[in-house]
């Protein structure tokens, strides 16, 4: 027999209990205290015999809401106290007599009571009347199974599906009391049949699946004309991976197919195909009269089964070598323009370099052209040939001095200076230059004397001669006094810049004395006349597979031809792919890329393989391009580079280094970072390109919409076509 004790204090209460023998003659009550099922209750409770005033068996099911836990006491009790308990609810209609639960706030409460030997063991309710939940709805596609009878309060239920079906919801539900009942822990779930994920058409291709993305389903792909299918024809929804099934294969792609890029350089061949390289085009050949086709007059660009590169029809003709008239090997300066070059029938002019004068037989011709013809007996007439033209040898002048940029030969400058004490008298300059509708070259001004200066002309205030100019000279006004080497103050000098690649800067174009010295500066600074941008390209292939990396391509592909067709610059192209390395071997470079002729890019552009996955080594791309190219670059030109990334370099330190070399080398980078055909988006790596492009406004392309992609990603260029006359001078 075991006794109950409580002893109760302010916010708590304990538990005493004393184990009696069964005496036989009380009540017989199962005990147990705060167990979690009545299983345990029942595993790890006795019989106890009841005192004389305990004349029922209690079982009180305590339900914790925070933490939807169940916790079960049962033993003998008081009939008074169970019908005490059984009044302070009694408003509770849905309660029999026997049966009553309480909320209080922190935790739900349950009792019922019984009056016979053990009748509160087996389950924790006391009557046929026990609260229950609602039975559980039938699971369509699948099965419920519960612990015991599945309405009870404690109950357990678990949900599985059938196969080909999955679970989506709770897997498990219990049923609890609540204040107005019971209830079930959790909705009901669903089972939904598990799929495939939807088969995606590869760009330039199609997919048709028979069952959709569902078990068993056939999806079958094809490719546009023009294009070859590169993996599995056909893919079946079949095994699991998760809450989905995986198809049989990889998904395909479509690889637009083109034969081998044609020679582009075959002497005296000329071409016209239909539609470059690609499959289906047409070339058709012809050779310059006076030579004839020998070989193949059309060939074709066209498939081979399992092959994903196509075949032409037949080789690449040639132009047999007519009769030619030869020129003298000692005449390597002579200028020829011909109609057909030196064949027989073509006519010919022949002239001489400004700084020569034209020889036939020992005797100058002043005309400095001649006409001729190439017949089948040779030149029809003498060829001349070209001798420098030079002015009589400078003679030194009497206490003085000359000196001369290039000797006697044309265009050559002589200065002249007196000794101290000396004044000059004549031009301090001369210079050597051919003479109009003349086979001679002259001085332009005679040399000057040297002579006694006066004595104020010694004391006048003067500038010392100014800086040599490079790439350039100044001419001056009034001409120097003195011995030739001061300028009086007033003079002033206006520069003159030499050669082609360079030309004048504003303000920076002429200086003048004073009695404090030369004020102004000048500068001769590279800059082309003709708008020509060198194009440098760098494809990461890291983060791209194939489809990917054929995106890259046709991105700079479409780049150049808007480009073209946009500003009507001429292009030299130069197209790099990197990911951990640099793949030199892959570099493509394209001369002279014009709207007439920008076809030729993507026959190059087709033909860089896909070099693979790995670390994204910006850095080591852009350095391969400081190294290996722009020491190649046209002098004056304007080279643009666009790195074509998605990734954070993982050598941001040595990228943003090599980047500031290119800026200090007036190269322009701008960063694409492709999200589509025709968007891009930096993202989360915009402080890496920053950092690569120096923050130079639109040098980080960003653009959602295809109309203007293109439009976005060459935002200023435009200004190019003013490059001289705003940039900043090095000198």
């Amino acid at each position: 027999m075991m006794l109950l004790f409580y002893y109760m204090r302010a916010s708590y209460a304990v538990l005493f209990s004393i184990t009696l023998p069964l005496s036989g003659q009380g009540l017989k009550c199962w005990h147990c205290v705060n167990q979690r099922s009545n299983r345990e209750c029942i595993q790890n409770g006795q019989l106890i015999e009841c005192a004389p005033s305990q004349n029922q068996c209690q079982n009180e099911l305590r339900f914790i809401a925070n933490s939807r836990y169940l916790r079960i006491t049962k033993g003998c009790k008081q009939g008074r106290g169970c019908d005490t308990q059984m009044r302070q609810v009694s408003h509770n209609e849905l309660l029999s007599d026997s049966y009553n639960c309480q909320s209080a706030g922190v935790t739900d409460a349950c009792w019922c009571c019984c009056s016979t030997d053990n009748c509160n063991r087996q389950s924790i309710h006391c009557l046929d009347t026990q609260l229950r939940c609602e039975e559980l709805s039938p699971l369509e596609n699948g099965f419920i199974r519960c612990q015991n009878e599945k309405s009870l309060i404690g109950t357990k239920c678990f949900y599985r599906c059938y196969k080909d079906f999955h679970l989506v919801g709770e897997a498990k539900t219990t049923c609890l009391p609540t204040t107005s009942g019971a209830e079930w822990s959790s909705k009901t779930p669903v089972c939904e049949p598990v799929t495939c994920q939807e088969a995606i058409p590869p760009i330039g291709g199609s997919v048709s699946c028979d069952k959709g993305n569902s078990i068993d389903s056939i999806c079958r792909f094809t490719c546009d004309a023009g294009y070859k299918l590169i993996g599995a024809s056909f893919v079946t929804c079949g095994q699991y991976a998760g809450h989905f099934r995986t198809w049989s294969d990889k998904p395909p792609f479509c690889l637009r197919v083109v034969c081998k890029r044609l020679p582009s350089r075959v002497p005296h061949l000329e071409a016209e195909c239909t539609n470059g390289n690609r499959l289906g085009s047409i070339c058709r050949y012809f050779c310059a009269s006076p030579r004839e086709l020998d070989g193949n007059s059309e060939i074709t660009c066209t498939s081979e089964d399992g092959f994903t590169f196509g075949k032409w029809s037949g080789r690449v003709p040639t132009c047999s070598e007519p009769t030619v008239c030869r020129f003298p090997r000692e005449t390597p300066d002579l200028i020829v323009s011909c109609t057909n070059e030196s064949y027989i029938g073509s006519f010919c002019e022949i002239s001489c370099p400004s700084d020569m004068v034209m020889v036939i037989d020992s005797t100058a011709i002043p005309d400095q052209v001649v006409e001729t013809a190439c017949t089948k007996n040779g030149w029809a007439g003498d060829i001349p040939d070209c001798r420098p033209l030079i002015c009589p040898a400078m003679s030194t002048i009497e206490n003085g001095e000359v000196g001369c940029t290039n000797e006697n030969n044309l265009e050559s400058v002589c200065e002249f200076r007196c000794r101290s004490g000396f004044r000059l008298d004549g031009d301090d300059t001369t210079t050597c230059m051919r003479e109009e509708e003349s086979a001679r070259a002259s001085w332009t001004n005679a040399p000057p004397n040297c002579a006694r200066a006066e004595a104020d002309e010694l004391t006048a205030t003067l500038c010392a001669n100014y800086r040599k100019v490079s790439n350039g000279y100044l001419s001056c006004q009034p001409p120097r006094n003195g011995n030739g080497t001061h300028w009086i103050t007033g003079t002033k000098c206006q520069l003159q810049c030499t050669g082609d690649l360079y030309s004048p800067i504003g303000e920076l174009s002429a200086v003048t004395c004073t009695p404090e010295g030369w004020v102004g500066q000048v500068c001769c600074d590279e800059c082309l006349s003709t708008p020509r941008l060198d194009i440098i390209a760098l494809l990461d292939s890291s983060n791209a597979d194939e489809e990917k990396w054929e995106l890259s391509k046709s991105f700079i592909h479409d780049l150049i031809l808007y480009m073209v067709q946009t500003f009507r610059y001429k292009f030299n192209i130069y197209i790099v792919p990197y990911s951990s390395t640099v793949d030199s071997r892959s570099r493509v470079k394209v001369p002279n890329i014009r709207l007439e002729n920008y076809e030729e890019m993507f026959s190059y552009t087709q033909s860089i393989p896909y070099v693979g996955s790995g670390a994204s080594n910006t850095g080591l791309a852009l350095r391969y391009v400081n190294d290996e190219i722009v020491g190649q670059l046209q002098q004056g030109s304007i080279p643009l580079v666009f790195v074509v990334t998605n990734r954070w370099p993982n050598d941001i330190s040595l990228a943003a280094y090599e980047a500031q070399r290119m800026r200090e080398s007036r190269i322009h980078i701008r960063v694409v970072a492709l999200t589509g055909v025709r968007t891009a988006n930096p993202g989360s790596n915009i402080l890496a390109f920053e950092a690569i492009t120096g923050g130079e406004p639109n040098s980080v392309v960003t653009s959602e919409s295809m109309e203007t992609f293109y439009v976005d990603a060459t935002i200023g260029i435009d200004r190019y076509e003013k490059y001289c006359e705003d940039r900043i001078p090095f000198c």
